[in-house]
């Protein structure tokens, strides 16, 4: 195959995530279409938990949302 490894990976892995959210049936508040995907049309809030003995910073947290 003339495709490098990694983008036929990165293919497969997308591939899998749409086939996935095609097959669901129901919804719920925060869902986000396939379209929406690439483009980033709905931001993704990831989970994250403070280390004990963080330095506070000037927000006073120690980390910050991290949007993707």
């Amino acid at each position: 195959n003339w495709l490098p490894d990694w983008l036929r990976s990165l293919w497969h892995y997308e591939n899998q995530v749409y086939d996935f959210h095609v097959g669901l049936t129901s919804g719920h508040t925060y869902e986000s279409n396939p379209w929406s995907w690439l483009v980033l049309g709905r931001p993704v809030s990831y989970f994250y938990e403070e280390e004990a003995g963080c330095k506070e910073s000037t927000t006073g947290k120690c980390a910050s949302e991290v949007l993707a």
